[in-house]
């Protein structure tokens, strides 16, 4: 894994787990912990190939949403760290939840 200086990133630190847990909480609300878990773990090795799509898309997409954030996401995607540390995001909230309902 490449060493990067904090002003390096394209993402801060700060903003990517914003931008995790965004993905965390919608998943929370529809409670597809499992699901998403099987997806991000199997498209692991795509996540590159992924971020490299919306990145070319992100013109596209910002007609419908900010073309920043889908660049943001993009970001996210290229680094495989990222997906792991949403991985570890889930996993600890739906501990969370599960220790609520009890």
């Amino acid at each position: 894994m490449a060493n990067y200086n904090q002003e390096d990133l394209p993402v801060s630190p700060e903003k990517r787990d914003e931008l995790l847990n965004k993905v965390v909480d919608v998943i929370a609300r529809y409670e597809l912990f499992t699901p998403a878990t099987l997806f991000l773990a199997m498209g692991k090795p795509l996540a590159f190939i992924g971020s490299q799509l919306m990145f070319s898309l992100a013109p596209i997409a910002g007609v419908f949403v900010n073309e920043d954030t889908v660049e943001e996401y993009a970001h996210l995607l290229s680094d495989r760290s990222n997906i792991e540390r949403l991985l570890d995001m889930m996993e600890e909230r739906e501990h969370q939840m599960k220790s609520k309902k009890k």
